[in-house]
């Protein structure tokens, strides 16, 4: 499946996001860990797909590796990299 098409399977909770201004996404987890702070390894992506996992990280999946995230669990300064254009 597309990502597109299921970002239009989800809409409600998306669209609130994008309402508000927090929608950052989709993003890998890979990535999504380097912009958190949490350095650029794989033990950084398996810490942030744990905390995904675990709920301590609201975030809604779109792959098994990529998800849309909250805007404010990313440092501002990383805002403009991850926020849809």
């Amino acid at each position: 499946m597309l990502v597109r098409e299921h970002l239009k399977s989800q809409p409600h909770n998306l669209e609130a996001k994008r309402h508000n201004g927090s929608f950052a996404g989709p993003v890998i987890d890979y990535r999504a860990a380097k912009l958190m702070g949490k350095g650029n390894s794989k033990d950084a992506a398996e810490w942030l797909s744990k905390s995904v996992a675990d709920g301590s990280i609201p975030a809604e999946r779109i792959t098994r590796q990529t998800h849309v995230f909250d805007r404010r669990d990313f440092p501002m300064e990383v805002w403009p990299l991850i926020l849809p254009k």
